[in-house]
Order: C-alpha cells, then structure tokens, then sequence
C-alpha cells in the first residue's frame, strides 16, 4: 500500500503535465508544395522544412527544367517526395530570359524612354507567362500525374504565385489552396486574392521606389501603376544564396550591409539591427530599399552612377552616424515583439487549413460581390437619385409657392 501512495503523486503530476504540453490535432498531414524560382523556393523552403520536423509528409511539384529546386540532391530527397514533371522548355532558357530581365533592369531601363521600358516589360511578361503555360501544360495533361495527385489525398496546397496552375490542381482535387506571398507588381495579388485595401493616395505600390510621403506627381504615377498592373505578375530571382550570410550580419563586428535590396536579405538584416547601404537592381529592390530609407535605416545608392567614393562615403556614414544603427535597432525591436515567429506563424496557419479543411469562415464577404457593389456605387447613385429628388422637389415647390406669390400680389395691385 505504500508503495501504491508514493507513486500516486508522481503519477498525477505526469498527467498534469501531458494535459499541460500543447499537442497539435493534426498527425500526419501530406502536403503538396509548387514552389518558385530562386529566392522563392528558398521563401517556401523554410516553411516546408518545419513541416516535415512536424511530422508531416511534403510532396514537392517541380519541373524538370527548375534551376533552383535540386530533386536529384540526397539530402533533400531524404526530406521531401518529388514529383517531377517535363516541360518543353530548357533550363538553359528559363535562365537566360531572367539573365536578359536583370540586364534590362541594371544596365539599359535608366536610359530606355517609357515606351521602350513598355514595350520590353511586355516580352518579359510574355515569356514567364509562356513558361507558366508549358507548365500547365506538363501537370494538367500527363494524366497519369494527375492520377497519382488524385490518389495521393493532400490536405492541402501550398503554392507560390510565381508556379502557376497551383490553383487549377486545387480545384481539381478538391484541396484547400495556401498562397505563400512575397509581393506581386502593383500588389495586384494582393488586392484581388486577398482584398486587401491599399489606396494609392498613400502606399506605394511595388516596384515604384516611393515610400507614404509621395508628392503629387508620384501619386499620379502610383495610380497609373495601381490601374495598369492588373495584367501584370512578379518577376524576382536572385542569383546566389550563402547559408552564412544571416550568421555574418548578427556577428558584433557587422557594423553595416551592403545590399541589392531583396526581401531575405532586408529581413535578416532587420532581425539583427545592421543598417544598410543599399544598391537597388530590380524587381522589389528600389521599392524595399526607398521604405528602408524612409525610416532612416539605409542610405540608397544609384547603380549606374556607382563609384568607390560614393560607395565608401556612404559606408563611413552609415558606420559613424548613430541614427542608422539606433533606427535599425528600433526597427528590429519592433519587429522582434511577436508573440511567435514568423516561421510558426506560417506553418500554424498550414496546420490550421489541414485540421479545418480549409478556412472558409475567413473569407470575405466582398468576393461575392460586383465591383460596382465593393465600391458602393450603386448605394451611392440610389442615395444621388434621392438627394436629386429631393432638391428636385424643393425647387418645384418653391417655384410653386413664388409663383403664387407673384400671383397674389398681381391680383393685389389690380384690386
């Protein structure tokens, strides 16, 4: 009996800390990714990593053309199922037309008229979205993909915008879709995907390099931008990634970074409080940077007209001034002040949509409505057509009630 009562306690304070220790109701999930290019697939890689320490199993959609997803390396095949997939276009071209976009961008866009700029931005469109289609093209009609995708039960799909037909294979399954999102030109997903209001009398939209504080001329620009971007999608890639560099910008020495502006290497330098000299290229670049120099975090450079002195002018004012590294720092406090990381964030949210099957009772009302319905126009014409009918009939009666008057007084003066 004493031995039953002494091991009493110690089996109640077992059970207090099982109930205690969070335990997540999904077990298991089966995850299918479609990544992007370059810094995307790195984006997205993160987030699926974690997912597989949780247990889930992740499949990973890649074309065999893919210069950034290597699905022939051990050590990722030891982590992720491939399924890979034959498109008609090469590697060797896939890269070159993002060769050709980055040499547009740094070296010829500053002395191209707009029309030229245009004109060139139409081909590199034209070109991501012809390779989004042999995409397509390579998933939707190799029937016996589909069939392996339709027997294979994802809970969910985990896509980035730049790989598209993420959302066709969705529907087609009948699986929940999860967007993984960086930025979209003139945050065109961002408003259409999400509804996510972004007036442009105040938010830039990216690329432009402008930040909240636009003078008129740029808000004319911006709202150009908003209007024309709709048929417009991303383009971003980045060419090299060391796995150190986000160990370098913590070190206590790192006293500034020198950067091109991409999103991974603006978040690492943040998270550690480094102020930055930026140099923009393309893409997001000058948009992120102009916003980093808006807080008084970067001094921004023009490439074209990049020299050593300039460079290390501007590097002796960023090291030597105290206001670079004292807003980097605030700015990294703030953004450090989460009650989770941005990383359990994001695969809380997977998590969520797999356990719920989906996340219907999030979504907006305003996709079920007309756009002349989202931005009121028809309450506001039927409120103008009341207002007008209203004063329409004031001024009738009160040319009614004058002209009684004037009546009145005739029959007075001839009395």
């Amino acid at each position: 009996m004493m031995q039953v009562s002494t091991s009493l306690p110690l089996l109640l304070l077992s059970l207090t800390l099982l109930l205690l220790h969070p335990v997540s109701t999904v077990h298991g999930g089966h995850v299918l990714a479609f990544p992007g290019e370059f810094s995307h697939w790195l984006n997205m890689r993160n987030i699926i990593e974690e997912l597989v320490k949780r247990n889930h199993s992740v499949t990973i959609l890649v074309p065999d053309a893919s210069p950034s997803v290597n699905y022939n390396n051990s050590r990722d095949t030891a982590k992720f199922n491939f399924l890979v997939f034959k498109v008609s276009y090469s590697r060797e071209e896939y890269v070159g037309t993002m060769h050709e976009f980055i040499q547009f961008s740094m070296y010829e866009s500053h002395t191209s008229s707009p029309l030229q700029k245009i004109m060139k931005m139409n081909h590199f469109m034209g070109r991501t979205l012809d390779f989004g289609r042999q995409q397509c093209d390579g998933v939707l009609k190799n029937q016996q993909l589909m069939a392996t995708l339709q027997d294979s039960a994802f809970d969910v799909i985990l896509q980035d915008p730049l790989a598209m037909c993420g959302d066709l294979v969705a529907d087609m399954l009948g699986v929940p879709l999860i967007l993984s999102l960086r930025f979209s030109f003139g945050s065109v997903m961002e408003r259409h995907c999400g509804h996510a209001p972004l007036p442009p009398s105040y938010v830039p939209l990216a690329p432009l390099p402008y930040n909240d504080r636009m003078t008129f001329v740029e808000r004319l620009i911006n709202m150009v931008t908003y209007v024309a971007s709709s048929t417009l999608t991303e383009l971003a890639w980045k060419l090299s990634v060391n796995k150190y560099y986000s160990e370098i910008k913590g070190h206590p020495k790192t006293k500034a970074f020198v950067t091109h502006g991409g999103t991974n290497g603006l978040y690492e330098a943040v998270f550690h409080g480094v102020p930055l000299v930026g140099v923009p290229l393309f893409g997001d670049q000058p948009d992120n940077l102009a916003r980093m120099s808006r807080l008084g975090t970067a001094i921004v450079l023009d490439f074209n007209h990049l020299t050593a002195e300039g460079l290390a002018e501007a590097l002796h004012v960023v090291t030597n001034q105290p206001s670079y590294r004292t807003n980097m720092q605030r700015l990294s406090a703030v953004h450090r002040d989460q009650p989770v990381t941005p990383l359990s964030t994001a695969v809380f949210w997977v998590e969520f949509v797999m356990r719920h099957g989906g996340a219907r009772h999030l979504r907006l009302a305003s996709y079920d409505l007309n756009w002349f319905q989202y931005h009121s126009l028809d309450t506001g014409a039927a409120l103008l057509v009341a207002l007008m009918t209203v004063a329409a009939l004031w001024w009738v009666g009160i040319r009614c009630i004058l002209r009684q008057c004037r009546q009145r007084a005739g029959r007075e003066k001839k009395d």
